[in-house]
């Protein structure tokens, strides 16, 4: 299966699920999973995710932050992004941009914040994974 392939391939904890179908709420449509697993705790980790992707399924996610090592930046439009870009150059170097038909998703390597212990005036500078 390709997905299990990426997330192998990138270190990705990644999961499927059934669909993901629209309803209107209030007047705007919305986004609705059907069938994902229950992600409570640590359920989904670098040890389970395989458990977790079925080859019937047809919609796919990633675990992101400290589990797959990414986070992401959703901009919803060209303009968010160069906004973005602009306040934040040196996310230039550590984003892979994902051009969609009307949404920027940027993928950096997942930097966890600082503990109250930790030197706060060092900064951490997040990359790509290789």
């Amino acid at each position: 299966m390709e997905f299990l392939r990426l997330c192998e391939q990138y270190s990705f904890v990644g999961y499927s699920f059934e669909r993901i179908d629209t309803k209107e709420v209030n007047g705007a449509w919305k986004k609705v999973p059907i069938g994902q697993p229950i992600r409570k705790g640590d359920r989904i980790n670098k040890d389970t995710y395989k458990e977790f992707i079925k080859p019937s399924h047809r919609a796919f996610a990633i675990v992101t932050g400290a589990a797959s090592g990414i986070t992401v930046i959703d901009c919803d439009t060209p303009e968010s992004y160069e906004k973005l870009i602009r306040e934040f150059p040196e996310l230039t170097d550590t984003v892979l941009r994902v051009p969609l038909v009307r949404r920027v998703p940027l993928r950096a390597k997942h930097v966890a914040p600082p503990t109250k212990r930790e030197n706060k005036k060092t900064p951490t500078r997040p990359t790509l994974p290789k």
